[in-house]
């Protein structure tokens, strides 16, 4: 190792501004955003999770946006249909238990049994309940019980015109009371109700009974949260039936899931501010100093002038100590 030299100095006066630059670049990041590994989220409701019209409805966007964020979370279900363009690998993210015209009672009678009534009446292989049992397995399905930590719940749209709103709150109730016994440690984070064209009173009275109940859950200490998938829908984000989003409502709809997600689960970085009042040690002229959050040293080198590799100047930069460590010159 060489001394330092009014030349080395100078170098090092310029790997620290290049440090402090990209220290105050760090600090003026964006928070990072990591929700708990191996999540297992069900998408669970009517032929909005199916994601009629759409690729996967919302999953699809959901998917992309947890990707980066929740490492190995999967979404479980018993129906792989409408997979849209969901990657089967490294998880086969295209599961889910959303079914056209399901109610509330069509459900809640297949998370712990199996109710082919719909499926009856309608036809149509997207209406299969796939045997039913979608929490429980076992009883002839040859699938095991789940256990998912979030369950996103959506209904509505057939309990407002096709069954009906007399007994809807109670129906809601009994929806949540099966899912919240069967699996009290999954957060169930139910939806309003999107816009329905030509039902807006009933769209109303429907979310108002849904906030209502789900208030009566939380005070009983159950693992409720109440997602806004209503107000602010996008004015262009229906399709012309009314009642089924397009991709841009379905892209809405994502962002409101993961909002709640995050909120719920997520746990930001921060980088750290850059303190004030740091020291150093000098020889001569002036060096500015950088932060970093480890407690190890930080350490820039800068390449060797004959192009070997060979690192010829390092800077060192202690974050336990907030000073200046040394520069040193390693060209021989």
């Amino acid at each position: 190792m060489t001394p330092l030299t009014r030349s080395t100095l100078r170098t090092c006066h310029r790997l620290a501004i290049v440090v402090a630059a990209l220290g105050f670049m760090q600090t003026a990041s964006h928070a990072v955003i990591a929700l708990p590994a191996n999540m297992k989220i069900m998408p669970l409701g009517d032929s909005i999770t199916y994601g009629v019209y759409g690729n996967a409805g919302y999953r699809y966007p959901l998917y992309v946006r947890l990707n980066p964020v929740a490492s190995g979370f999967q979404f479980l279900g018993v129906s792989s249909l409408n997979p849209g363009t969901l990657p089967t690998a490294p998880f086969d993210q295209r599961f889910h238990n959303g079914y056209p015209s399901y109610s509330c009672d069509d459900i809640n009678h297949n998370l712990d049994g199996l109710d082919t009534a719909t499926f009856v009446a309608f036809g149509s292989d997207y209406r299969d309940p796939k045997g039913g049992y979608w929490l429980t397995g076992g009883n002839g399905t040859g699938r095991a019980a789940v256990y998912p930590d979030a369950i996103l719940l959506l209904v509505a749209a057939n309990d407002i015109p096709r069954v009906g709103m007399t007994g809807v709150q109670a129906r809601i109730e009994a929806l949540l009371t099966k899912i919240t016994t069967l699996r009290p440690a999954a957060r169930v984070f139910l939806a309003k109700s999107t816009p329905y064209v030509g039902y807006e009173a009933a769209v109303s009275t429907f979310n108002g009974l849904l906030v209502t109940v789900a208030a009566n859950f939380q005070a009983a200490g159950k693992n409720i949260t109440v997602v806004d998938l209503n107000t602010n829908f996008p004015a262009d984000g229906l399709t012309g039936d009314g009642v089924h989003p397009n991709e841009t409502g379905y892209n809405w709809m994502a962002d409101r899931w993961y909002d709640a997600l995050v909120s719920l689960y997520g746990a930001p970085t921060t980088p750290p501010v850059v303190p004030t009042g740091l020291t150093t040690i000098h020889l001569d002229g002036s060096v500015v100093l950088a932060w970093s959050a480890t407690p190890e040293a930080t350490r820039l080198m800068n390449p060797h002038p004959s192009g070997s590799g060979q690192d010829a100047r390092s800077t060192v930069v202690r974050a336990s100590s907030r000073r200046l460590i040394g520069c040193w010159n390693f060209a021989g």
